[in-house]
């Protein structure tokens, strides 16, 4: 991976962890969750929020791959992934499959927007709780 894809992702990953922070969420480090399967998934990113976990993988590039291994994981996990494209256009099938997937594609300037909802839905989970 080139050195500014590198430098951006990290970048990215520092702006969840600040905005997961101010949201009320936990980060959990190393990313990693168990799944039923017994397979160990690894996420860029990873928070929580209760019983909830919230798990993010950045790509430079998307495409129908990216989308079929993050809706692995989904299904594996249960946890809700969502899927920052650090680049480009996204073709229409991808977008289509991300969408009967349940998977959210976002770009880095929807990280925050992205915070602010989860948090809300985190603390009314936690209000009928």
């Amino acid at each position: 991976m080139p050195l500014k894809a590198l430098i951006a992702m990290e970048f990215e990953k520092l702006t969840l962890e600040v905005r997961a922070h101010f949201s009320g969420l936990s980060v959990i480090k190393p990313p990693f969750v168990v799944g039923s399967s017994g397979v160990r998934h690894r996420f860029t990113f990873l928070a929580s929020g209760g019983p909830e976990q919230f798990a993010f993988d950045l790509f430079e590039k998307m495409g129908v791959p990216e989308v079929i291994q993050a809706f692995a994981k989904k299904l594996d996990t249960g946890v809700t992934v969502c899927i920052i494209n650090l680049g480009g256009l996204i073709d229409g099938e991808t977008l289509q499959l991300a969408s009967v997937y349940g998977i959210n594609i976002i770009g880095p300037e929807d990280i925050q927007s992205l915070f602010v909802r989860e948090a809300v839905q985190v603390q009314n989970a936690s209000v009928r709780l």
